[in-house]
């Protein structure tokens, strides 16, 4: 795979694991976006009432929603690995199915826009922790990344891509209704315009191709192993044509 995306923590996975051979590097973020702990669950109050034994939906334990939940278990609990066991990698289509049929065996569920909102109308649904609030301020949720062989070998594909992406957060944020119309018939009736539109109204996302939040993950990663080299900054993982960016 030569260009490609993913969620922040698997991404800095794969530029750590990668330099030196492949060297991938990110293009562009696509959005900032927070993550969101949910629980339906009466018994659960907060982080410190989630144990080993229960159950918490991640898409995957190395996916930055697994990554949320080792934060939030080091600060609460004192061990970073204190709830892995507690980790179901289970989709977010799968998890809402299991939520909306009174799943009880799910203490939690770490959800991303939109999924979020869909479990917040569950009866009973809480959020008990958010990412934003957790780290500080925004980050980067998704980005879009190449190899250095596919960026030197294709300069003005690269760039023309680049600029794309550019031009469609420019054109989201400046024609939302627009937006939620296109998207919507790509979807073939699958997402409505007005759901689309809840989304593109939230005020805790951002489509954005400035970096954020880049090394409070990176460090966080080093710290457990989880990457083989700690950046120095968050420029070491994009390519330059980012880096006069007010990133971080």
């Amino acid at each position: 795979m030569e260009v490609g995306g993913a969620g922040l923590a698997p991404f800095l996975e794969l530029w750590a694991n990668t330099r030196g051979t492949a060297n991938v590097r990110g293009l562009a973020p696509i959005n900032d976006s927070p993550l969101y702990l949910i629980t339906t669950n009466p018994t659960v109050k907060s982080v410190q009432d989630l144990i080993p034994s229960g159950r918490i939906a991640v898409p995957a334990p190395g996916s930055i929603q697994g990554l949320f939940l080792r934060m939030l278990a080091d600060r609460e609990h004192g061990n970073a690995r204190h709830l892995d066991a507690a980790m179901v990698s289970m989709t977010s289509v799968d998890t809402m199915k299991a939520l909306g049929a009174g799943d009880s065996s799910l203490s939690a569920y770490v959800a991303s826009i939109p999924f979020n909102q869909t479990a917040m109308t569950l009866p009973g649904a809480r959020e008990i922790a958010n990412s934003f609030e957790f780290t500080g301020g925004p980050h980067t949720l998704v980005s879009l990344f190449v190899t250095e062989k596919f960026k030197t070998g294709n300069p003005k594909t690269v760039a023309a891509l680049a600029a794309a992406i550019d031009d469609a957060v420019a054109f989201i944020k400046a024609n939302p209704a627009e937006t939620a119309e296109i998207f919507a018939a790509a979807s073939k009736g699958g997402t409505p315009p007005a759901r689309v539109m809840e989304i593109l109204a939230r005020k805790d996302v951002t489509y954005t191709t400035t970096p954020h939040g880049t090394m409070t993950f990176a460090t966080f990663m080093s710290k457990l192993g989880l990457l083989k080299t700690l950046p120095a900054t968050w420029k070491d993982v994009y390519w330059e044509a980012l880096h006069e960016r007010d990133g971080s």
